[in-house]
C-alpha cells in the first residue's frame, strides 16, 4: 500500500502511512522493550488525538495456531505485558472532548473510562535542571484513576499526584496532591466585579471640565 516506515523519537518508535480502501492508517512499531510498548502507543495517539476505539493492537498469542489470525474488541491483557501496559497507559475508553490544548506528560498513567476536556494539562512540577536530570527515568506524571472527569482548563502536576477513582476536578483547578476515591474538586465561585470602561470615565471628566 505505498507505507515506508520512518523512525520517530517523539513516538518512541517506526511509523508509516498507507491508505486502504480511501482511509489513511498509520502503522506503528514500537522501538521500546515490549513491556513498555504502551508508551509509545500513547504517544502517537496523543499527538494525533487517535481515540483507543480506533487503535488496533497486532501481538503475538501462544494459544493460537502458526499463520492464525484473530480480532477482538476490548478485553483484558491475558498476561501480555505489552498489552498491559498498553491498557495502563491509555486505558480503555479514553476520551478526550474538544482536545485543543490537552497536555499529557510521558510518564501519565491513564485508567480506563477517563474524560478530559479542553485545557487540561497533566504535567510535571516545575524543577531546576539538576532535579530535571535526576528524575528524567522515573515517573513524573500524574496517575488518573478509573471513572475520572477532568473538566476545561484543570492543572494536574507531579509524579506522585493521584487522582482516585470516580472522583471529578472542576474547570481551572491547580492540583499538586493526591485525591482520595469519589472526591469533586472545584474552586469556590468568585465574585464578579462590573464597572465602567476607563475610556468612559475618561470621556465624563472631559463633559464636566
Amino acid at each position: 500500500h505505498g507505507g515506508e516506515f520512518r523512525d520517530y523519537r517523539k513516538y518512541s518508535g517506526e511509523t508509516a502511512r498507507v491508505t486502504i480502501s480511501g482511509r489513511e492508517i498509520i502503522l506503528l512499531k514500537p522501538t521500546t522493550y515490549m513491556n513498555r510498548s504502551g508508551l509509545s502507543i500513547r504517544q502517537i495517539s496523543d499527538f494525533f488525538k487517535i481515540a483507543p476505539d480506533d487503535i488496533l493492537v497486532a501481538h503475538d498469542e501462544l494459544d493460537l495456531p502458526v499463520g492464525s489470525l484473530r480480532l477482538k474488541h476490548g478485553g483484558g491483557h491475558g498476561g501480555h505485558n505489552g498489552l498491559r501496559d498498553t491498557i495502563a497507559q491509555i486505558g480503555e475508553s479514553f476520551f478526550i472532548d474538544h482536545g485543543t490544548g490537552v497536555v499529557i506528560g510521558e510518564t501519565c498513567v491513564i485508567g480506563n473510562c477517563v474524560r478530559i476536556y479542553q485545557g487540561v494539562t497533566l504535567g510535571a512540577i516545575s524543577l531546576s535542571k539538576a532535579e530535571v536530570k535526576k528524575l528524567r527515568s522515573k515517573k513524573r506524571h500524574p496517575s488518573i484513576k478509573d471513572d475520572v472527569i477532568i473538566y476545561a482548563n484543570a492543572t494536574i502536576l507531579g509524579g506522585d499526584t493521584v487522582v482516585g477513582e470516580r472522583s471529578v476536578i472542576g474547570g481551572n483547578v491547580w492540583l499538586t496532591h493526591s485525591v482520595s476515591p469519589d472526591t469533586e474538586v472545584f474552586i469556590k465561585k468568585q465574585d464578579l466585579i462590573f464597572g465602567a470602561k476607563q475610556y468612559k470615565k475618561q470621556a465624563a471628566k472631559q463633559k464636566l471640565r
